[in-house]
């Protein structure tokens, strides 16, 4: 990207097009997007033009999502895009695979406290959130014998609404186990699957949980995304 500051690199996903205005929408940093709101980001990918102009103007909950990463660009006579106002330059697009190395090593060990500042969220919270999402699960095995695969949320406000959001979203989080004190795990990227509420099956899966079965409010399965082989 050819800006005031020089060559920047970034990530760009281009949206819809105006083609009588000679208008089109990008997302710039669309990255860090995905990662912090995947749903804005998805819903953004359907829009249409118009819908992207009313979705900055409705003063609703995505205005601050809309206003930083969404950018409105016009074309030149040479059908380059350019940003009115800051002279920024956008042209000769070749559209590659971007992977960035993985944030977490397996098997290596991590505190509470980096993963935080990687991620965002609580320190302490077994699912922290950072914007309404969860973004990690740190699990204590005392708690959840079959920790990854199966979890077993207690009773309290934040554990229970925490517990709800990470079901109802639909990609993997990076998923710790707790060693010992200030070492935890990174055993791979997870998602819920399935849950259940049911006290049969919560009871078949407490398996020696030190959570009293009376204080289990749910079970949840979760499942591993799978790795290409020499990415472990």
């Amino acid at each position: 990207m050819d800006g005031a500051h020089g060559v920047e690199k970034t990530c760009i996903v281009p949206l819809a097009i105006d083609t009588k205005m000679e208008h089109q929408y990008i997302i710039n940093d669309a990255k860090e997007l995905q990662r912090l709101n995947p749903d804005f980001f998805r819903r953004l990918l359907a829009m249409t033009y118009q819908e992207i102009v009313d979705e900055d103007l409705d003063g609703g909950p995505d205005r601050k999502w809309s206003r930083r990463y969404v950018w409105r660009f016009s074309f030149d006579e040479r059908s380059s895009l350019y940003h009115e106002d800051y002279d920024l330059y956008l042209y000769d697009f070749v559209e590659t695979v971007c992977q960035d190395p993985p944030a977490f090593t397996l098997g290596r060990k991590y505190t509470r406290k980096e993963i935080s500042n990687t991620l965002g969220g609580s320190e302490i919270d077994f699912l922290p959130t950072e914007n309404g999402e969860v973004v990690c699960g740190c699990f204590r095995l005392e708690h959840n014998p079959d920790a990854p695969n199966v979890v077993l949320p207690g009773t309290g406000v934040v554990i229970e609404r925490t517990a709800k959001i990470f079901c109802a979203q639909e990609h993997h989080v990076p998923i710790f186990i707790r060693c010992r004190v200030n070492e935890w795990e990174y055993v791979g990227d997870y998602k819920s699957v399935r849950h259940s509420t049911d006290p049969v099956e919560i009871a078949a899966h407490h398996k020696g949980s030190i959570t009293p079965l009376c204080e289990v409010t749910s079970v949840i399965f979760l499942q591993r995304k799978k790795v290409k082989k020499g990415q472990e």
